[in-house]
């Protein structure tokens, strides 16, 4: 299982906005969308503040219902998902980028 985290500084700013977590993981499952061609399978989803009144909308874009009040805020999907083949793979840049390192 692959995890992607939103770590939170200063103390408390992400317990206090909802907006960084948020927005945070919808752009990252468009941009995997985006790159993969297909929906990510997501194991789990974790939010570390308070289920709103109406979850409906966070299962929607996310694709499941989160777990909320987790203790963190994570995305978790297979691991498999990172040996998938980019839609856009561009094999030139791949070996420049590999040559300066």
């Amino acid at each position: 299982t692959v995890e992607l985290q939103v770590v939170e500084a200063p103390r408390n700013f992400i317990r206090d906005n909802r907006h960084p977590v948020e927005s945070s993981f919808s752009a990252c499952l468009s941009l995997l969308h985006v790159m993969a061609g297909k929906p990510i399978p997501l194991r789990d989803v974790a939010i570390d503040y308070a289920e709103p009144a109406d979850p409906r909308e966070h299962t929607r874009i996310l694709g499941r219902k989160p777990r909320f009040e987790a203790g963190r805020n994570a995305l978790s999907f297979p691991e498999e998902v990172l040996r998938w083949p980019l839609r856009h793979a561009n094999a030139s840049l791949v070996q420049t980028l590999e040559e300066q390192m």
